[in-house]
C-alpha cells in the first residue's frame, strides 16, 4: 500500500506533536541555576528535568501543580 504525500505529511506532523515535549525539554539545575528545588519546579514546563546536585535541601513544600516533569538527584538519592 502506497501512502500519498498528504498522508505522509499528516503522519510526520502527528509524530512531531507527540514528541514535542521531549524535543524542547530543558534541564534545570539546582543549585547552580535555581537556589531551591521549588524555584526550579516553579520555572519548569512539561517534559523538563529538575536535576538536583549533591547536598541537603530544606525545601518542604514541593508541588508539581499538574506539571509532567522529572525531579532527580544528579548522583543518586544517597547523596542528596
Amino acid at each position: 500500500m502506497r501512502l500519498n504525500k498528504q498522508w505522509l505529511f499528516v503522519i510526520f506532523i502527528a509524530l512531531i506533536l507527540c514528541f514535542s515535549n521531549t524535543i524542547f525539554a530543558a534541564t534545570r539545575y539546582v543549585p547552580s541555576q535555581y537556589a531551591t528545588i521549588k524555584a526550579a519546579i516553579d520555572a519548569a514546563f512539561d517534559g523538563d528535568i529538575v536535576l538536583v546536585a549533591d547536598g541537603t535541601y530544606t525545601d518542604t513544600e514541593l508541588s508539581w501543580t499538574g506539571k509532567h516533569l522529572t525531579v532527580k538527584s544528579e548522583n543518586g538519592p544517597e547523596n542528596c
